[in-house]
């Protein structure tokens, strides 16, 4: 067997402990970078969590806050139909018995009979007069005037239930 040389061996040696050395020490480097990352990263975790659960409780503060003026609408909105309905289901009992009259405005011509009436309005021949309506044709119409008046409560209802305010 050749004689060893206790030099090379040495070196090789060295070589191999300071690999060993620096790659520890990098090892070390990288886990203090690995660990510094990780910190940031649930920093910034608890940061987006923080920020969704606070946007989550003013999101649910408002839309309880709609629920409440909403019913509250809704609430005005069926007070106002309920005396609505109360006052025009006595004014229709009235019209409807005779005990109140309606009158509509009618315009009478005063000249010959081939004189329309919206022609004899046209030129100042015509006399207006008012007839009453017969308790049946009143009843009708009112009746058709309360659809209107309930249309237009809804639609300031929704209208206040839609606005901001």
């Amino acid at each position: 067997m050749p004689p060893v040389d206790w030099k090379i061996v040495a070196a090789i040696v060295f070589a191999l402990v300071l690999f060993f050395a620096g790659w520890e020490v990098n090892g070390w480097r990288l886990n203090a970078a690995l660990q510094t990352e990780k910190t940031a990263h649930a920093t910034d975790l608890k940061r987006v969590s923080d920020a969704a659960a606070q946007a989550a409780g003013e999101a649910i503060a408002q839309h309880d806050e709609d629920v409440k003026r909403i019913g509250e609408i809704a609430k005005t909105y069926n007070e106002a139909l309920n005396d609505a309905n109360v006052k025009n289901d006595r004014q229709q009992r009235d019209i409807a018995a005779g005990n109140r009259r309606l009158y509509v405005s009618t315009i009478h011509a005063t000249v010959g009979d081939n004189l329309s009436a919206t022609s004899a309005a046209a030129s100042g021949v015509a006399a207006e007069t008012r007839s009453q309506l017969d308790p049946a044709t009143g009843s009708a119409i009112y009746a058709i005037a309360i659809d209107g008046d309930n249309a237009i409560r809804q639609l300031n209802s929704l209208i206040d239930a839609c606005s901001p305010n």
